[in-house]
């Protein structure tokens, strides 16, 4: 089953919730692929993002918009929605869609992958609430960019609707190795790794002299999704209870930059160590 290393929170809309659902069932028999719910892309937060090394990156952004209250869509780009018995503008979803390409992109190109590999991206916009037969649906359909796959109501009512969408808009051919996998991972989740101060090129991940610590996935989950108030970590010596500790401290402090965060351990030397992994 796919490893949902982030899931939709209590503050998630319910056409999230209900996306994120539907991937859990299409995603089921696939083990390879890692989903993020509202990751931090260079400060921006798409809906959701897929890495797989069998797709490369897949986006998704989900709108919860109704038929009646979207009123306005223009070849400019102005979007407008009644709120609150006034019409007034919102984000214009494929210019979403776009910025978080652009910040993907970027950073696939940082990572400096061998000659011939290319990472798609491939982009999703999704209307919960709205119907492909809709007037409102025609003007989406009309002004949607071409390298957008746009998906309606009656597409995710169904699983085999829904199957067969996602079967269309997933590349076939794309593989990866493990080794560049693992470096696209890094470079796009930075809280996924834990920094070591001589270790600059990830690209040189995996030679035995410098190392990343990349964190597997349920190190990852735990740092992300540990929760509040008290916890408690069993594990054998070297099973990774410090790097989780570490990852989920640097988490905190990304997610929450006026945080003080304060780390206790029981001497000199793992203090040390924790410090200089968290100021390379």
């Amino acid at each position: 089953m796919a490893k949902f290393l982030s899931e939709p929170s209590t503050n998630a809309t319910l056409g999230e919730t209900f996306f994120f659902n539907r991937l859990e069932t299409y995603f089921e028999k696939r083990a390879d692929v890692l989903i993020y719910y509202e990751p931090n892309i260079r400060e921006l937060r798409p809906d959701f993002l897929m890495l797989s090394p069998r797709f490369g990156v897949m986006l998704v952004e989900v709108k919860d918009y109704s038929e009646e209250r979207l009123k306005t869509i223009t070849k400019s780009g102005k979007w407008e929605m009644l709120k609150k018995e006034q019409v007034k503008p919102i984000k214009n979803p494929f210019d979403q869609i776009y910025q978080y390409w652009r910040a993907l992109k970027d950073i696939i190109n940082f990572c400096e992958f061998p000659q011939g590999i290319e990472v798609p991206i491939n982009r999703v916009v999704a209307f919960i609430n709205i119907t492909k037969f809709h007037s409102i649906a025609d003007k989406i359909k009309q002004f949607a960019p071409q390298y957008v796959h746009v998906c309606f109501s009656e597409t995710l009512r169904r699983n085999d609707n829904f199957e067969e969408f996602m079967n269309d808009v997933l590349p076939p051919n794309v593989q990866l190795s493990l080794k560049n996998f693992q470096v696209l991972r890094a470079n796009i989740i930075p809280t996924s790794r834990l920094p070591i101060p001589e270790q600059r090129d990830l690209m040189e991940y995996f030679t035995p002299e410098k190392r990343i610590k990349l964190l597997d996935e349920q190190q990852e989950k735990l740092a992300r999704e540990l929760g509040e108030g008290h916890r408690l970590i069993f594990g054998v010596a070297g099973s990774g209870k410090t790097v989780v500790l570490i990852a989920r401290a640097r988490h905190l402090a990304l997610k929450h930059p006026d945080w003080k965060i304060l780390i206790l351990c029981y001497n000199k030397l793992l203090k040390n160590h924790i410090f200089h992994i968290l100021n390379p």
